[in-house]
């Protein structure tokens, strides 16, 4: 639970200090994950607005299936100061890990609550 609060936090701060650009996802790429699961990655290509530079970067984290399709326009998030620390705008590549990781940790919590309520 405790890295979900983190992981939110950190994403908030970077969601409220990032740029917006449209993007375009050009490629899926799939890959091995740790744990031998094949993730796909989406190859998102955007202009930043200050100074117009095409950028080209592997959004990330890893999903499967894939929620993004190559063609689909995209909202880009990018730090100014670092166009190369960019993220797609969606629940799943800004939200879904933290929430899973908060509710995973809340039923943890719950569920420890409950067994030392029963065995006192």
């Amino acid at each position: 639970m405790i890295a979900g609060i983190w992981i939110l936090f950190s994403t908030l701060e970077f969601v409220r200090y990032s740029e917006r650009a449209p993007g375009l996802v050009m490629e899926i790429v799939g890959e091995r994950g740790a744990r031998g699961s094949k993730l796909y990655y989406p190859i998102v290509r955007y202009r930043s607005l200050d100074q117009g530079a095409s950028v080209v970067f592997k959004a990330k984290p890893g999903l499967w299936p894939s929620p993004f399709s190559v063609g689909d326009n995209v909202t880009v998030a990018y730090k100014d100061d670092n166009p190369d620390d960019a993220k797609i705008v969606s629940f799943w590549t800004l939200w879904f890990l933290p929430g899973v990781l908060i509710v995973f940790g809340l039923a943890c919590l719950f569920a420890g609550r409950q067994t030392l309520t029963k065995s006192s």
